[in-house]
């Protein structure tokens, strides 16, 4: 009589997911290497005056994060939703800001602490916002020859998540 062998069998499935969107402690949530501005020309809806970004200047600006130039902590860039600086309205920061091919990359950590904060979570995930909007202050120079002001001295403050951003390159996931 033979005997049955049991043989161990392994079966291999390919696991999946994003290093982009992480859970974190405490019910934290990140997204990782957001667009937060790239080179071009945007019309801010304060002033209405359209201004060309070019490499170099968001080069320097990110040189400026990394090297602690600004007097606001670098590591933690205030996020607010659609641009109001209630407290309700602070639904986290942007960290790790670096340039790589022409943009401003950032990290987002929303702290779901409130309820706005855990509404523009979900809103991100199910796909109805992932516009961002910056904000900056510049120095602008005039070039009288292009008739367009080109931006200079970028000085990051804060970030916005909302509907439509001025550069429509700036999301969350892409």
């Amino acid at each position: 009589m033979t005997k049955n062998k049991v043989r161990p069998h392994r079966l291999t499935i390919p696991l999946e997911y994003s290093k982009k969107i992480v859970e974190l402690a405490g019910n934290g949530r990140s997204y990782r290497d957001c667009i937060l501005l790239t080179s071009g020309e945007f019309t801010d809806s304060i002033s209405r005056t359209p201004i060309v970004y070019t490499n170099e200047a968001l080069s320097k600006l990110s040189q400026n994060m990394m090297d602690g130039v600004y007097k606001l902590d670098s590591e933690k860039i205030p996020l607010n939703l659609d641009h109001t600086h209630n407290a309700l309205n602070w639904i986290g920061y942007a960290n790790h800001i670096s340039y790589k091919g022409g943009k401003i990359l950032g990290d987002l950590y929303l702290h779901r602490l409130t309820q706005p904060s855990k509404d523009t979570v979900a809103l991100i995930d199910n796909g109805y916002l992932n516009a961002l909007s910056v904000e900056i202050t510049t120095n602008d120079t005039w070039n009288a020859e292009e008739n367009k002001y080109y931006a200079s001295d970028i000085n990051l403050i804060g970030l916005a998540v909302v509907s439509v951003g001025a550069c429509p390159s700036a999301r969350i996931k892409w």
